[in-house]
């Protein structure tokens, strides 16, 4: 999870609302954007970001208009407002990007076989949401599709694929894995408590799926769970279209990945991407 936090004084803050920039008393703004909505690392999670932002004697009306904010000349997302609240001479605006604001309708693919990068663009051209560069991400066949909100598909497809699906600074769907992302924090950026980390590494040695294969009634199923991997620790999803061939595919890729859970507060560095 990445949470940042702006306050005057700190780097230049630019804001465009409707795509036209404007100029307003922002008293504070803090932003929460996560890849997996969990501690240990995941596949298929499709997390929104969140903005909120505090204004004094707002010039312009927000309510279900979109936002986009850059910090120090690096764009930090693009958000539809959801709320605003009124208090005093005060405005606190809430935003969220499109995994929250763009995919809440129920999508039925319009074949019940397709391709995993086929259902996403489907789902996206719905949702008026650009896709961005999938040229890393190897396509899989998925068969026996149904109907969900645009939101879930693209939880599941992602799985498939071995990612997250992830919105990202422009606003664009991308399919995102943990990568070096060139930007390294040292003592100099932080106070000596404000580090913590776990004693040990940890190693993705085995993922686990759930698929349920056909519903006998709500509270009943007849399920399968598939193996990749014979490590001790690892993923454990929950994903209908999930075959062990398409798993043993996605261990290839990530398997093997090894990670130390730690916690850090420092100097923000808005070039950080949620997943570096």
């Amino acid at each position: 999870m990445r949470t940042g936090e702006w306050s005057p004084g700190a780097k230049t803050l630019v804001l465009t609302l409707d795509g036209v920039a404007v100029t307003e008393d922002v008293v504070s703004l803090s932003y929460t954007d996560d890849l997996n909505g969990e501690e240990d690392p995941k596949i298929g999670s499709t997390c929104a970001a969140v903005l909120t932002m505090t204004v004094q004697k707002p010039a312009h009306t927000y309510a279900g208009k979109t936002l986009a904010v850059s910090v120090g000349g690096i764009p930090l997302g693009v958000f539809t407002v959801t709320a605003v609240e009124r208090k005093d001479e005060r405005a606190v605006i809430t935003a969220m990007d499109a995994m929250a604001a763009a995919f809440q309708d129920e999508f039925t693919p319009a074949s019940t076989s397709s391709t995993a990068l086929t259902v996403i663009r489907a789902v996206c051209a719905a949702a008026g949401i650009e896709v961005g560069d999938v040229s890393d991400v190897t396509d899989v066949p998925v068969t026996g599709l149904g109907t969900h909100t645009g939101r879930e598909l693209l939880g599941l497809m992602a799985a498939l694929l071995g990612r997250n699906a992830h919105i990202d600074r422009e606003g664009r769907l991308c399919l995102r894995w943990y990568a070096s992302g060139g930007v390294t924090v040292t003592a100099d950026d932080y106070y000596p408590g404000d580090l913590t980390k776990e004693d040990a590494d940890y190693e993705i040695g085995r993922i686990e799926c759930t698929v349920r294969k056909s519903a006998v009634s709500s509270e009943e199923a007849a399920l399968t769970v598939y193996t990749a991997g014979t490590g001790a620790t690892g993923i454990s999803i929950t994903d209908e279209y999930m075959t062990q061939a398409i798993l043993d595919g996605v261990y290839r890729q990530i398997g093997g990945t090894t990670y130390r859970p730690l916690t850090v507060t420092f100097y923000g560095d808005a070039r950080i991407e949620t997943g570096d």
